[in-house]
């Protein structure tokens, strides 16, 4: 009976569908180990927090190894203190044939009384890693407007990106003749 039980739960979660636009939760209780000098949380494990948030909706989304390339907008607006509970909440706002952005907000919850703020944001890339670019990811449905208008301005930002990179091909200086030379 039991093993019958688990099989119908795993079909179950199976069947269920994912929608990559909608959002993936990812928890951390905070721990002694996560504190600064300050007593507050360290930026750093937020980010790392983020980059695991962000990589489970990647994955979900594109069923292959994916790589972080890019993180962008970063904003710390809030700090976290021990006992706080860390509710990461990841989507993908935008997929191109090989890379995806992914939009992350976390935020902190009181244990005691279920009070939460929003404590960070930022925006991940991740591009396919090189043995997976044989085919290109799957596409996105953004259905509802709040998902349409999030696929738009995720394709605005891929097309500045874009923009960018090829900007960056012309040569530019060494960096050896950019830094001014210690006289001693």
């Amino acid at each position: 009976e039991g093993q019958g039980d688990r099989r119908e739960m795993s079909a179950l979660v199976s069947a269920r569908m994912y929608d990559p636009m909608e959002w993936t939760e990812y928890l951390h209780m905070v721990q002694t180990k996560d504190l600064n000098f300050m007593g507050i949380v360290h930026g750093g494990v937020l980010m790392t927090l983020m980059d695991e948030a962000a990589g489970v909706a990647c994955l979900r989304f594109a069923q292959r190894k994916m790589w972080t390339v890019l993180v962008s907008d970063l904003k710390f607006v809030g700090a976290v203190v021990p006992g706080d509970l860390l509710k990461a909440y990841s989507r993908v706002a935008f997929a191109a044939e090989q890379s995806c952005e992914v939009q992350l907000c976390v935020y902190a919850e009181k244990m005691r009384t279920l009070e939460s703020r929003l404590v960070c944001t930022a925006w991940y890339t991740f591009a396919s890693a090189s043995d997976d670019r044989a085919s290109a990811l799957p596409s996105l449905d953004p259905r509802t407007p709040a998902q349409q208008a999030l696929h738009a301005c995720g394709r605005e930002r891929y097309l500045l990106r874009k923009q960018q990179r090829e900007d960056s091909l012309t040569p530019t200086p060494k960096l050896e003749d950019t830094v001014p030379s210690a006289k001693l």
